[in-house]
């Protein structure tokens, strides 16, 4: 069951991200998310979370 609508996040350090909730059938919370452009701190920044080379 899905815990409302998909979020787009536009400011700040997760811009770019979209995330939703969602309870498994057996009663688990879980969340999706994406970020397929990156995340909004890498503009500002070398650092990054992983790397995938």
């Amino acid at each position: 069951m899905m815990m409302g609508r998909p979020q787009y996040q536009t400011k700040g350090p997760f811009a770019g991200e979209t995330y939703v909730y969602f309870l498994t059938p057996w009663g688990m919370q879980m969340e999706l998310i994406t970020f397929p452009n990156g995340k909004g701190y890498e503009l500002d920044t070398e650092a990054r979370l992983w790397s995938t080379t």
